[in-house]
């Protein structure tokens, strides 16, 4: 089952479980161009896996990359622009073993306001949590 989350409490579960690990799934223009969450105030690290490169192909490797860098029992939560892609890495991570997965269901920037931008409404840097860019 997955587990739908707001970042804000991603962030507090990741800071309280010491096994829990972030993976931002976008792709490294999104990390490079938009930045990325910063745990480092909670003693940890993003890891940087992509599900889908920047033409929109699946990363085949995605589970298996993940699970070497954690295992299958231990808390993985996972976060894309606005959770769409994030659901879908939990679905396959899901599929691939892993017991406990959560999508920050407002992602790193949020849904799009009626303007058609983001990061004003939702989203990890919206709630003011510790990011850091390029």
């Amino acid at each position: 089952m997955i587990n739908e989350i707001t970042s804000t409490q991603a962030y507090q579960a990741l800071a309280n479980e010491p096994d829990a690990v972030l993976i931002d799934c976008r792709t490294k223009e999104e990390w490079q161009l938009l930045g990325t969450p910063d745990l480092s105030g909670v003693g940890k690290r993003t890891v940087l896996i992509e599900w889908q490169d920047f033409q929109g192909r699946v990363n085949e490797d995605f589970c298996d990359q993940v699970e070497d860098v954690t295992d299958t029992d231990c808390p993985v939560y996972v976060i894309c622009r606005s959770g769409g892609r994030s659901r879908s890495a939990c679905e396959a991570l899901i599929n691939a073993g892993f017991e406990q997965c959560f999508n920050l269901k407002d992602g790193f920037d949020g849904k799009l306001n009626d303007k058609g931008q983001r990061g004003k409404i939702e989203g990890w840097q919206v709630s003011d949590l510790p990011w850091t860019q390029g």
